[in-house]
């Protein structure tokens, strides 16, 4: 006999604006209690503009944040320090100063929740792991100001292997890894909907354009990291942890990566597996796909 199939509909009081990123997908806000919330910058820049905003506009902005601020809430500022202000990787010193800034505005705007502010020493273990990331920082900012003009537009089908081809020498030239995730968003770029029915989620993550500064390479470089530090934090397998994002164009990447089991393999590097939604790839066969893969290994 085969089993009964259930359908649950369940009906939101606003559209959803805010996203709680989570391995396996994303959830929305009323069910990430009891989680400590990695918080994309963007968030602590709504809620303070919530504060001074009176519009019936930003109502679901305002009902979504407003689970913020819940006790059984963490809120690690990390992230938000790391990524700065400046459209440049931060200094020690900047680092320091976005901590303290940070937990001061949440204190007041989220003052139910767990704030974790973190005493100087672990602010520089904190900041330590940017220091060992600035190589590959600086390889995928250069790699990206290269690459953005060739997927700042759609191309006709015969063009695209040869673009392929352009965009993983490039990466091969500054020691980028095939599968890193700033190399698929631009190939995912190259192979989105050439109909442009559907929004590419990449493309709304780097933001291609045929003049890309150093500012603009450095908030998707951002933003990819984050997936990374949610993945890496996921595999510590202590408390849950969500990333918290209005950006809804990185939640669809997150979601459409198929990001599953991470796992730190030393004290010094992690891995995930990822599983790629075809949404990822629309014009990419199963026989394109596997060479392709190939390609980038």
């Amino acid at each position: 006999m085969n089993s009964p199939t259930f359908q649950l509909t369940v009906s939101l009081p606003h559209r959803l604006t805010i996203y709680g990123l989570v391995i396996g997908g994303h959830f929305p806000l009323t069910l990430l209690t009891g989680r400590t919330l990695l918080l994309d910058r963007n968030i602590v820049v709504l809620l303070k503009s919530l504060a001074r905003a009176d519009r019936s506009d930003v109502d679901a902005h305002r009902y979504w944040l407003s689970h913020l601020n819940d006790h059984s809430i963490k809120i690690n500022v990390g992230l938000c320090a790391l990524e700065g202000r400046f459209g440049r990787a931060t200094s020690c010193s900047e680092f320091f100063q976005e901590h303290d800034d940070v937990c001061a505005a949440l204190s007041a705007l989220v003052s139910q929740a767990e704030v974790l502010s973190y005493a100087p020493d672990i602010q520089k273990d904190i900041y330590a792991v940017q220091e060992a990331l600035q190589e590959r920082y600086h390889a995928e900012c250069a790699f990206l100001m290269e690459t953005a003009p060739l997927i700042a537009e759609r191309h006709r089908d015969n063009r695209l292997p040869e673009i392929a081809r352009q965009v993983i020498e490039t990466a091969g030239r500054f020691r980028l890894k095939g599968h890193s995730l700033v190399v698929l968003a631009c190939l995912a770029c190259l192979y989105e909907a050439k109909d442009g029915a559907r929004s590419s989620s990449a493309r709304r993550v780097l933001k291609p354009k045929k003049t890309y500064s150093a500012a603009q390479a450095h908030n998707a470089i951002s933003d990819l990291r984050s997936l990374e530090l949610l993945a890496s934090t996921s595999a510590m397998g202590q408390a849950p942890v969500a990333l918290c994002t209005a950006d809804r164009g990185l939640a669809a990447f997150w979601c459409e990566l198929g990001v599953r089991n991470p796992e730190w393999t030393s004290a010094h590097s992690f891995r995930f597996d990822f599983h790629p939604d075809h949404r990822l790839f629309p014009r990419v066969s199963a026989a394109e796909w596997s060479q392709l893969m190939k390609d980038l290994e």
